[in-house]
């Protein structure tokens, strides 16, 4: 039964992380889309007036998908932080289940198509004596102007 439960925290784990991603994969479609349409503006040397209002309008358009990219990232923090490993699980059994989580949480930059100046880190820390997660989520680094 110990076993049992432990998968069912795995795939609980899982989910929450697939939901995510399932969020966020259009936001960043939507921001790579704007940033080709940034660097054909930025690419000219002068701007015509209507031109400079599409580049900024541009600009906003992207930070107000960053914020939801932000807020989703949050909300999945708050959800895995609320779900807990069975607390008769082994050490040994949590270390690879551990594991696993930590090899998800990396490899959402892989699934994700990330545009150019968006790196996506795991977030993990597990504290093995109280059985549950010191921190969990990713970090997001902006690397737009």
């Amino acid at each position: 039964m110990q076993g049992l439960d432990l998968k069912n925290f795995e795939k609980s784990v899982k989910k929450i992380i697939d939901r995510w991603q399932g969020k966020v994969a259009g936001l960043f479609k939507d921001i790579a889309k704007i940033n080709k349409q940034l660097e054909v503006l930025d690419a000219k040397k002068e701007l015509t007036p209507e031109e400079t209002k599409l580049r900024e309008r541009c600009a906003k358009a992207r930070k107000v998908l960053q914020k939801k990219v932000d807020k989703a990232a949050l909300e999945m923090r708050v959800e895995l932080a609320i779900i807990t490993p069975p607390p008769e699980a082994a050490k040994s059994e949590l270390e690879k289940a551990f594991t696993k989580i930590k090899r998800m949480v990396k490899d959402i930059e892989k699934k994700l198509q990330l545009p150019g100046g968006v790196k996506i880190t795991p977030d993990v820390e597990f504290d093995f004596k109280k059985k549950k997660f010191k921190k969990i989520g990713v970090t997001i680094r902006w690397g737009f102007r």
